[in-house]
């Protein structure tokens, strides 16, 4: 185990270097120009220039690369031009509202949508079969902002059962945590409910046929207990698969839906940077979500060894 760790950092040093590079580029192709955006439209072209310097802003693309990389071995993002801080320091502050937002989309996704697969794998092309794959996908179809907007209109301003926007922290109020969360939280798992759902059936039905399935029928097991402990065990690998590529997705979905329910996560102070060009924050926030990913693949790598021990073997 420690050795495929090992192997998977390694394997990430490319990507993210490839990511900053891409993330770095970005900055030189896009226009506009943030320091006559700093200065104001009242500014002369000397305030403007003066900004400029101070920024680095005149100084040639390949000597600011060289200087950023420097500052990415010593664990420095670099500072927010608009912020007036870190970039490290704004986007932890912000890494727990799209980390929580992602996680328990992904919980919700995972515990309506393994059901309805295993049930459409049980009751396959009948009626329920039908039916489950239809509501599971049907999320997958709804766009995100749209489905966001439906939401606040009925349950925040018809019903008032849920605030239409906001946040507040797991540790100051539990309750109310959990009731900023509800909504966007339910949006992103519509959406990967779907994935989910139809990787559940395929891969059931992949086994439901098997030697030790057939055994565990013919020794009298319930159905439901051959599908919940033995059907959905033998199908673990491809459901987590689709797991963490649900969780990248999802987190990837956070940038709209914070947008939509006006959260204080990195999503929103991407677009931020995005909108005002602060082109520290944009690479940091590139380079993190490419991070997140990387640590996302190995854990479904490790969560395969745990639930199939013929992995671990081979390995």
């Amino acid at each position: 185990m420690l050795r495929l760790i090992v192997v998977r950092l390694l394997a990430a040093v490319p990507v993210l270097f490839v990511v900053s590079l891409i993330s770095f580029g970005l900055t030189l192709l896009v226009p506009g120009d943030i320091a006559a955006e700093m200065a104001g439209p009242s500014a002369n072209r000397a305030e403007v220039e003066q900004i400029r310097t101070q920024l680095g802003l005149n100084q040639p693309p390949l000597e600011r690369m060289l200087h950023w990389y420097g500052g990415l071995l010593q664990g420095d993002l670099g500072r927010s031009i608009l912020l007036n801080q870190s970039v490290g320091s704004a986007i932890l502050e912000r890494l727990p509202v799209t980390l929580s937002l992602a996680g328990i989309a992904l919980l919700l996704a995972t515990l309506v949508g393994v059901p309805l697969g295993l049930l459409a794998a049980a009751k396959a092309h009948k009626w329920q079969d039908q039916t489950a794959m239809g509501g599971a996908l049907l999320g997958l179809s709804l766009p995100d902002f749209w489905l966001g907007l439906l939401l606040i209109w009925v349950l925040a301003v018809k019903l008032q059962w849920l605030p239409s926007g906001g946040w507040i922290p797991f540790s100051e109020d539990p309750v109310g945590w959990l009731r900023s969360i509800a909504m966007p939280a339910g949006v992103l798992a519509l959406n990967q409910m779907g994935p989910l759902a139809r990787m559940t059936r395929s891969a059931a039905l992949e086994v439901a046929n098997s030697d030790f399935i057939r055994t565990a029928r013919a020794k009298g097991l319930a159905e439901p207990r051959v599908f919940a402990r033995h059907v959905l065990t033998a199908a673990a690998v491809p459901i987590l698969t689709v797991a963490g590529i649900s969780f990248g997705i999802a987190l990837g979905g956070a940038l709209v839906i914070e947008q939509v329910f006006s959260l204080p996560g990195v999503g929103r102070l991407v677009i931020g940077a995005v909108l005002r060009r602060d082109w520290p924050v944009i690479q940091g926030g590139l380079l993190l979500t490419a991070f997140v990913f990387v640590a996302v693949n190995l854990i479904v790598d490790l969560l395969y060894l745990w639930v199939d021990p013929r992995l671990r073997e081979s390995r």
